[in-house]
């Protein structure tokens, strides 16, 4: 199945194309959680902590369906 990925924070450097601030299509297998889409896109788990499918948040074990929006997230900590 079809989604797309966008990655804010942290986890922009982390995006293969040149620009970071469109989304990453993934082809992913039916099924699939943000969990496994994070791996696919060998992202560093440690990092994608917080995540967003169609612009509601949700958790990591959350499943996907065609044309999901995903959007990645990490923590930030500040002191």
């Amino acid at each position: 199945m079809n989604i797309s990925v966008k990655l804010y924070g942290l986890l922009r450097p982390h995006h293969p194309g040149p620009n970071r601030s469109l989304p990453i299509p993934l082809v992913i297998a039916e099924g699939a959680t943000v969990a496994q889409a994070v791996l696919a896109l060998n992202l560093p788990p440690e990092l994608a902590r917080v995540a967003a499918v169609n612009g509601e948040q949700t958790d990591l074990n959350t499943t996907l369906h065609e044309g999901d929006q995903v959007m990645l997230m990490s923590i930030l900590v500040g002191g």
